[in-house]
């Protein structure tokens, strides 16, 4: 698991393999006990910005820094130790997320893909996943799926709607607990008519009173993100969680980086971050790391806004929100 077979850094024989174990390690280690200040692109490439994370870790921990671990030295030691750490501060999420990718029957997913990677993902991001992964159980177990019709009465009239949408309540819960700020800019009638009919979203006043249509997608990635009761004791020691709300079109925080602003940023995205694709209003969370081309993300909005896991296309990202860039 943490094992190198030679130097990595400042003068070392950085073998690739190596040096992305040392990346993910690193990256692993809160800012607050030594690691990096911005985390490292895990591109197997011992440059600048992977040296200087090991420096500042060594001098955190020893007073000194030479920017390399030997194989057998006292840096990999204290970074085993580090990942032990949040190992125990993960004990009970770790099977939780494994019962949950079980779980998931989904065409040409492989839960053992992802499970490799949990040892060297953060608490905060292994939160992230569970939270999001518990509200992908289909129908009729599920938390929002239109796939079974359903009948209900709707609160603002007192009629029956048949046939509702199935899950409507779970999705007034992400509403609100996503996008506070509207339930009072529209009419309980049409809050609830888009909640409840099949195919239906609510309707709002957008521009120059254009009609806008709310998207449930960025609705649901930020309210995971405000699930503080349950994600707050897996926020790394001095940070705290920050607000994010969704608004019409997009989150309402600056996108960790455009796509066509480096070489290197599809190495940058990782499992609990959020997607936003190009030529389309849709966020996602980001489930595994891309392999092929290609990665599998946990969807809201999917078949009549029904929550589904699935494969996108590394090519179509926008843009994406780290996970690190909402603790403050």
């Amino acid at each position: 698991m943490s094992d190198i077979s030679a130097s990595v850094g400042n003068g070392g024989t950085n073998r690739p393999a190596d040096v992305l174990l040392v990346q993910k390690m690193l990256n692993v280690v809160p800012e607050i006990r030594g690691g990096p200040q911005v985390q490292l692109v895990e591109d197997s490439i011992s440059g600048v910005k992977t040296v200087g994370a090991i420096s500042r870790l060594q001098q955190w921990c020893f007073g000194w820094a030479d920017g390399r671990i030997d194989a057998a030295g006292q840096t990999i030691g204290k970074l085993v130790e580090e990942l032990k750490l949040v190992q125990r501060m993960t004990e009970t999420l770790r099977p939780i997320l494994q019962a949950q990718l079980a779980r998931l029957t989904v065409s040409g997913f492989t839960p053992e893909v992802l499970l490799r990677d949990l040892q060297y993902l953060s608490p905060f991001r292994l939160a992230v996943l569970a939270v999001a992964l518990a509200e992908m159980v289909p129908g009729p177990n599920g938390a929002v799926n239109d796939v079974i019709p359903t009948s209900d009465t709707n609160p603002a009239t007192g009629k029956v709607v048949n046939p509702a949408r199935y899950g409507w309540r779970r999705l007034e819960q992400y509403v609100d607990g996503g996008f506070p700020t509207l339930r009072p800019t529209v009419s309980r009638q049409e809050f609830y008519r888009g909640l409840m009919e099949r195919g239906a979203r609510i309707e709002m006043g957008g521009m120059n009173g254009a009609s806008h249509k709310l998207h449930w997608c960025g609705v649901f990635c930020a309210w995971v993100y405000r699930q503080r009761e349950r994600l707050l004791p897996f926020v790394p020691p001095g940070k705290s969680l920050r607000d994010v709300t969704w608004i019409p079109g997009r989150l309402n925080m600056t996108p960790s980086k455009l796509s066509s602003t480096s070489e290197n940023w599809q190495y940058q995205i990782k499992p609990g971050d959020i997607c936003h694709i190009k030529e389309q209003t849709h966020h996602f969370i980001i489930l595994s790391s891309a392999v092929g081309g290609k990665f599998w993300t946990l969807n809201s909005n999917g078949m009549n806004q029904s929550n589904t896991v699935k494969q996108w296309d590394l090519n179509l990202v926008k843009a994406w929100y780290s996970a690190d860039s909402f603790l403050s």
